[in-house]
């Protein structure tokens, strides 16, 4: 069965995310990824969001705010303005999934109301705890060790992505994808490298298992990226 596709949102003013939907009219998606950390203002992106909501006409959103320090475009949020900010798009019942970096996971917030996987559960919001790496750890077991802490924090989606300098990185996260669709079948995960050595593991994503991929729209989000009509040509 083909997996779903995701298109991310990436402009900068109003005008830009309005041409980034439109330009999405009768694409074979199934969701959108508005990548609010890429709008050129941040104070407003709570403001815009029903508005957004509207321009989607239907499509499922997933809500992302990528601090810098993992490849993110915007400003960097202080761990608690970014709770604050991801905590009241869970809360709008305007979104259906928030994207969560597990480096911002606080361990006096486990089990408790204030941790944002338990504010999203309970919103009914479905959750992707991410990890953007700087570098590929080329350890195997290393990287298994990473998505075994990610996958112990319960969220509906891990999601690990690290830059490909060489096809040795693009085929780590391909091991790595294997090894989770083998041994922990119950949790469904996205593996993914970025540039051209890790385009591999985007054309792989959906026959090894993953939920969705992520394919550019008018504007890629990330290097490498297919675009729809590639991924859909995949399925």
């Amino acid at each position: 069965m083909c997996g779903k596709i995701c298109v991310p949102l990436v402009g900068a003013t109003l005008d830009e995310l309005w041409a980034e939907v439109s330009a999405l009219s009768g694409k074979p998606i199934d969701l959108i990824e508005w990548r609010a950390d890429c709008f050129a203002y941040p104070e407003h992106v709570l403001e815009l969001l029903p508005l957004l909501h509207d321009m989607a006409a239907g499509l499922p959103i997933l809500f992302t705010y990528r601090q810098p320090s993992e490849g993110g475009r915007g400003k960097p949020l202080d761990s608690e303005d970014y709770e604050k900010l991801l905590t009241a798009a869970i809360q709008s019942n305007l979104i259906a999934m928030v994207d969560i970096e597990f480096s911002t996971l606080r361990k006096d917030h486990k089990n408790t109301d204030k941790n944002l996987l338990n504010i999203a559960k309970h919103h009914g919001v479905k959750t992707i705890l991410s990890y953007h790496m700087p570098r590929i750890f080329r350890d195997g077991d290393m990287m298994q060790q990473i998505f075994h802490m990610m996958k112990t924090q319960g969220a509906d989606i891990v999601k690990i992505v690290t830059p490909a300098t060489s096809r040795v990185d693009g085929l780590i996260m391909l091991n790595l994808a294997a090894f989770a669709r083998k041994h922990c079948p119950e949790q469904p995960f996205i593996c993914l490298a970025t540039g051209k050595h890790g385009t591999i593991t985007r054309r792989r994503a959906l026959s090894l298992g993953a939920p969705f991929t992520f394919a550019a729209g008018k504007n890629p989000s990330a290097p490498g990226q297919l675009s729809i009509d590639e991924v859909s040509a995949l399925c």
